[in-house]
């Protein structure tokens, strides 16, 4: 079994006295030993019949991270885990390996989303996105492994980066145990995080107040740039003796694990110094310094990186250009559209924010400035048209915010034709067949020979496609100067209203008009027996209809369907008359017994007023028998949206379109009095 040694070469397979596996320091930082090569090697040379690990930990690489939680998690032993002081970021889902998980009751977990510095266009910045995406969903399953909320609760503590101590980490479920606490006395830098307790920094022996605030999260302290020596080579510096300095390891003992761990972070140090000072001096940004730092390079390493930048500028005969984006960025998005949605009334105020109070123009000046955009002294004008620039997210905002006021007043439209048709998918324009089916063949006795006879099914077909209906609506740097809320969110919802609106006009119109189907007569048509004799709904009128429902016969005229009629269908000058028909009344007597009562449920459509205020109509449900059905271009179900960034409109449109059509299948499901 490998121990602490004073050859620097050593220092990186550190394990305890008593045999545990330390992950002190930074996950996959090769000098401090925490990168996945050194630490599966140290797992792998552990005896016993169990495996000890000990965290202490600000997180790390998620690809080294993996690899090490993975040997953990698939290891032959039982696998205990001690977290002494911190595991945050990838330290906390390496310590999800384990099969037992303490933690000291002044200890901390950290949980966030993954994090990267990315520079490049348009299609590079999606790349990375959706490789986070990817890291996102593995690492919320591995905590999902042992969270006890659900899967949104988990998702919004990854957002918010969330600190968690000792007794919330047992009550989620990540950790099996609280132990005695321990004091920690190793140095972290706090500025690296956006979100730690005062408690955290404290028990690290910092001051909250001299935490410097930044935004995102870095797996390393960050060293301080110093000048570049006049005259020496920006790219190969030297010292007098033509050496190149580079950082030196620290013995190290295993009860010493504080001391080795800061010498360790204070060699990284140093080198991020020197990187440092050789990109200043070549005229890299901050930006791009930045990056390279943050790989963790050696010197030789990060000199031919520098290198490769400088040679990419040349090439260009231009600076690299860069895109600066906060990793905040998608929350943002979503306080603001939630402001927005608040202040249209679309949401309650209470769940509003400080964007809520906020007019279009400050909220555009808020969203650049978060994008790196300086906005002191641009009229408002300049800042509409910045704003409405396709590199600046607030377009992509306002049609979050119009695409939700849209869906929402589609989703409110009353659409009363749906508890009576049925829905279905179609996978193109073409006509849609839907047959009738007929009457099953009956069963008949199976001669002694065994013998069974074939029977056929009567079928009738109709047919009906689908049609596209759109609208586009248009969001330009005047909806943000005039300040237009309604242009934002009431001129969206009512196109949504008008899009659930045609879809109900286009089903209730095959009723109204008294469609022709396939047998070239009317939906409702004496041969078709659904017609009753013309008079108001009443008991009368009522049992007429649901006997002839139950009446209808199969296609090929043999025996009855014995249909029930579920719903009444009634324009608006009816509905009082109904609900008093179908109200149930303490009878006294049998005479008195209200038969319907509980029986039907009552449609109030004002279209039929339109057309006919006397007229009333019988359906059963589409779970009996198949009366009228309406469907959707598959995979896009309903309205869906379309937003588009365009030359001829200074600022975004949004297309809502709605694929949709409708047909009556089977008349033996309706039936129509004509009133009186």
């Amino acid at each position: 079994m490998p121990k602490a040694t004073n050859n620097p070469a050593d220092s990186k397979l550190l394990l305890s006295s008593s045999g545990e596996l330390l992950i002190y320091g930074v996950i996959g930082d090769w000098w401090d030993g925490n990168d996945a090569l050194s630490l599966a090697q140290e797992i792998d040379a552990i005896d016993g019949d169990e495996i000890n690990v000990r965290i202490h930990s600000p997180g790390g690489y998620i690809m080294e991270g993996l690899v090490v939680y993975n040997r953990l998690k698939y290891s032959s032993k039982p696998v205990n885990i001690h977290i002494d002081g911190m595991a945050a970021s990838m330290a906390s889902v390496i310590a999800m390996a384990g099969d037992k998980v303490t933690m000291p009751s002044n200890a901390w977990l950290m949980i966030h989303k993954p994090i990267n510095a990315v520079f490049g266009n348009a299609d590079d910045l999606r790349k990375a996105a959706e490789t986070l995406d990817g890291f996102e969903s593995d690492i919320t399953n591995i905590y999902m492994e042992r969270f006890t909320g659900t899967r949104e609760e988990l998702s919004e503590m990854l957002t918010k980066e969330t600190w968690i101590n000792a007794q919330d980490a047992l009550a989620y479920g990540l950790i099996d145990e609280i132990v005695e606490p321990v004091k920690v006395a190793a140095s972290i830098n706090f500025s690296d995080f956006n979100n730690a307790p005062d408690a955290v920094q404290q028990l690290f022996g910092q001051s909250p107040a001299s935490t410097a605030t930044q935004q995102g999260v870095t797996t390393m302290p960050k060293a301080t740039t110093a000048a570049a020596t006049p005259g020496a080579d920006p790219i190969n510096p030297a010292d007098p003796a033509g050496n190149t300095p580079e950082p030196q390891a620290v013995a190290t003992t295993a009860p010493d694990v504080q001391a080795a761990v800061d010498a360790a972070l204070a060699a990284r140090a140093q080198t991020n110094t020197q990187i440092e000072t050789l990109a200043t001096s070549v005229r890299l940004s901050a930006d791009e310094t930045a990056a390279i730092v943050a790989q963790n390079l050696t010197l030789d390493k990060a000199r031919e990186a520098i290198l490769s930048v400088v040679a990419k500028r040349d090439k260009e005969n231009q600076p690299v250009p860069h895109v600066t984006v906060s990793n905040n960025t998608s929350v943002l998005r979503q306080d603001v559209a939630k402001g927005l949605m608040a202040k249209a009334g679309l949401i309650d105020r209470k769940e509003g924010n400080d964007f809520t109070a906020m007019s279009l123009v400050d909220i555009a000046r808020a969203v650049l400035q978060a994008g790196g955009i300086a906005v002191n002294g641009m009229s408002n004008n300049a800042i509409a048209v910045q704003a409405m620039h396709t590199t600046s997210d607030f377009p992509n905002i306002l049609a979050d915010v119009a695409n939700k006021s849209l869906r929402a007043g589609y989703d409110a439209y009353p659409r009363t034709f749906l508890p009576f048709s049925r829905r279905v998918s179609a996978s193109d324009f073409k006509n849609i067949n839907r047959m009738q089916l007929g009457e099953a063949p009956a069963l008949e006795k199976v001669n002694e020979k065994g013998e069974y006879k074939y029977g056929t099914m009567g079928d009738g077909k109709e047919s009906y496609k689908l049609d596209t209906y759109g609208k586009i609506i248009s969001l330009t740097r005047k909806t943000i100067i005039n300040d237009d809320l309604d242009a934002l969110t009431r001129i969206p919802q009512s196109f949504g209203d008008a899009a659930a609106d045609l879809e109900n006009s286009i089903v209730w119109g095959l009723i109204i008009s008294n469609a022709k189907m396939a047998d070239g007569k009317a939906v409702f048509h004496a041969d078709h027996l659904n017609l009753g004799s013309a008079g108001v709904p009443s008991e009368t009128t009522l049992s007429e209809g649901r006997k002839a429902m139950r009446l209808q016969k199969a296609l090929n005229g043999k025996r009855p369907l014995n249909l029930r009629a579920d719903y009444i269908l009634v324009p608006a000058a009816l509905e009082t008359t109904v609900q008093k028909l179908l109200t149930a009344v303490m009878a006294t007597a049998t005479s008195d017994v209200n038969p319907f009562a509980g029986s039907l449920k009552p449609i109030v459509e004002p279209l039929l007023d339109a057309s006919d205020d006397k007229a009333w109509y019988l359906a059963s449900a589409p779970t009996r028998i198949d009366t009228i059905e309406y469907a959707y271009l598959a995979g896009d179900e309903g309205l869906f949206i379309e937003t588009e960034h365009g030359f001829d409109v200074d600022g975004v449109k949004i297309k809502a379109t709605l694929d949709f059509g409708a047909g009556i299948i089977d008349y033996r499901g309706l039936f129509k009095n004509a009133g009186a």
